[in-house]
């Protein structure tokens, strides 16, 4: 479940990045492109696309570790 709506949201946010690479984007284009990816997420946490959202947020952690690199990390 976790990897099903993470695979889902990066799948959205990256044809949102791709949109915002375009040359001859239109500053006009910004904010549907944007609002359309918000309702989809939206409509995960509403449970309108399956429970994915929150199966997904119970499965991650609140708060970042620190690794032992020192880096802060989700682990799972």
């Amino acid at each position: 479940m976790c990897s099903t709506f993470f695979l889902t949201s990066c799948c959205l946010l990256s044809v949102l990045s791709k949109q915002f690479q375009k040359k001859d984007l239109d500053f006009a284009d910004v904010a549907p492109l944007l609002n359309s990816t918000v309702q989809t997420i939206e409509m995960f946490s509403e449970g309108k696309l399956g429970s994915k959202l929150s199966s997904f947020l119970s499965q991650v952690p609140d708060k970042p570790q620190i690794g032992d690199d020192g880096l802060e990390t989700f682990e799972f």
